[in-house]
């Protein structure tokens, strides 16, 4: 079903992301679609806590859980200094008509001061700990294993604490010196590349080499 317009003061084009329908495409990129997010469904990608791609969808279907009728992607391309501090983000925006065709595409950059750099790496160690809870929490449910995953995670809550704040060490070397009872060496990782120990490693290892979309 498509959604309602939206009638506002200023501009109609809101009505327009939501309903598929442009007559002026060129205007369209000076809409803030985010304004009307409440109308829009997103989905988000994360890599190692970064939001590179952000997908608003027209339609969403709660039983099902599938997306349809895209009407606005985001991709996103962080650049970070050597102490994994970041610098800038490139974003690229690319409006879509509800036949799936190209209907307009704005590229910015954001630059990010003091403040903004300390909150920014925050919000990204939180996203990777709430990431990796969560597929934890999964993945010793899928084997009949709660109580043994709820286990490791309050042991290890701690040094999360650290890692949110901004001391990622400790997890990381706690979690290599884990015994092997605790089954991280037998189980496999989450994205099926190796054992679940070393896939925590490389998630919580945040000071990884940029990669472009």
């Amino acid at each position: 079903m498509i959604l309602d317009a939206i009638e506002t003061p200023h501009s109609l084009e809101p009505v327009c992301i939501l309903t598929g329908q442009v007559e002026d495409p060129a205007q369209i990129v000076n809409v803030d679609f985010k304004l009307i997010g409440s109308r829009l469904f997103d989905r988000v990608t994360l890599k190692s806590g970064k939001l590179v791609q952000i997908e608003y969808f027209r339609n969403y279907d709660s039983q099902t859980g599938e997306y349809s009728d895209l009407a606005v992607r985001e991709l996103n391309n962080y650049h970070f200094n050597e102490a994994n501090t970041i610098l800038h983000r490139e974003s690229v925006y690319i409006w879509y008509n509800s036949d799936r065709s190209e209907l307009a595409r704005k590229e910015s950059v954001t630059f990010y001061n003091g403040f903004e750099r300390k909150q920014e790496g925050k919000s990204r160690r939180s996203r990777i700990i709430d990431h990796l809870m969560e597929g934890l929490e999964n993945l010793f449910a899928s084997i009949g294993q709660t109580e043994a995953g709820n286990g490791l995670l309050s042991s290890l809550s701690e040094v999360i604490t650290k890692y949110e704040v901004g001391d990622t060490d400790p997890l990381v070397q706690t979690i290599a010196a884990l015994p092997a009872q605790t089954g991280l060496d037998a189980l496999p990782a989450l994205d099926g590349n190796g054992t679940l120990r070393q896939y925590l490693i490389r998630e919580l290892t945040i000071n990884q080499p940029i990669i472009s979309l």
